[in-house]
């Protein structure tokens, strides 16, 4: 066989897997539902909920991100929400720039919670111990919120982003609505990866089963969570997956499982992260996430490699 006919016997199988992912991300982004605006018949209940919602921002070692994740969240709306910032026993300045923000803007929607160390004894990983506390400081109000937004300290909001997610909660009468934000890509080590990363989730998820209650597949985008708070209760919340790394997708499996109602959308560019600035911070997120997503199955890894 010469060269030719060896090149064409790689390319062409090749040429084909690549057709054939290319068409199911195309199926999966067009059964997505986007982001959109409130209807006006929707107005008035979006804004009467946005009053009973309260955004929880667990943050751990995020000085790059803690100024800029709190303004963009008091930047896109006027409604008179809560926003909480949980220190997660941060060892740099992320507690310290929170409290300038604090100090310089004087919103009284900003409250920061200082995390308490883990407990002894006991296994909480990720950022499921800041969650956890927070939400047990929003049930010690005398009327707590109905709704809580779980933001990632990477994700930036635009005008309107929490409404349309909110809108989308109820007129789904869904228990967790979860937004997939817009990837940022700042060096090359991101722009080589990212994209293959969330060409291989889309097409690996199908994004119409998730949506579709009678269907099992169940999935969610840990930088943005909107939960009824109802339904977080009755799943057990984030102490319930309290040793479970990959906690979204847990939750998501938990909320469709109880039958509360499962809804993923895309963001576009009013939701947007920046996972990883670098490619040691992609690497090591990627291969720990990535391995527990396919449940340790080193077969599945590789093939995915």
């Amino acid at each position: 066989m010469g060269i030719p006919e060896l090149l064409a016997g790689v390319l062409a199988p090749t040429a084909l897997a690549i057709a054939l992912v290319a068409l199911r991300l195309w199926r999966a982004l067009r059964a997505s539902p986007w982001l959109r605006d409130p209807s006006p018949e929707q107005a008035a209940a979006v804004a009467a909920a946005m009053e009973r919602l309260a955004v929880i921002v667990p943050a751990y070692n995020e000085v790059e991100n803690v100024v800029g994740c709190l303004s963009s969240i008091l930047d896109s709306t006027a409604a008179p929400l809560q926003v909480w910032l949980v220190d997660d026993d941060s060892t740099d300045a992320t507690w310290e720039l929170a409290q300038g923000l604090a100090a310089k803007r004087q919103d009284p929607r900003l409250h920061l919670l200082k995390g308490d160390p883990r407990p002894q004894g006991q296994t909480w990983v990720g950022k499921n111990w800041a969650c956890a506390q927070a939400v047990a400081a929003l049930a010690a109000q005398p009327d707590p919120p109905d709704y809580l937004l779980f933001l990632d300290c990477d994700v930036r909001l635009e005008s309107g982003a929490i409404e349309a997610a909110l809108g989308h909660l109820l007129a789904s009468g869904s228990g967790l609505v979860s937004v997939g934000p817009q990837l940022v890509c700042g060096c090359l080590a991101e722009w080589l990866v990212q994209p293959i990363m969330m060409v291989i989730l889309a097409a690996g998820y199908d994004f119409a089963a998730v949506n579709d209650p009678k269907r099992p597949k169940a999935f969610a985008f840990g930088p943005f969570m909107l939960f009824r708070r109802s339904a977080y209760e009755q799943v057990g919340g984030h102490a319930g997956v309290a040793e479970v790394v990959i906690e979204d997708v847990a939750l998501g499996q938990r909320i469709k499982a109880a039958g509360l109602g499962l809804q993923i959308c895309l963001g576009g560019p009013r939701v947007r992260s920046r996972m990883y600035a670098n490619g040691a911070a992609l690497w090591e997120g990627w291969t720990k996430n990535w391995f527990l997503g396919l449940e340790r199955n080193w077969a599945l890894a590789v093939l995915a490699m």
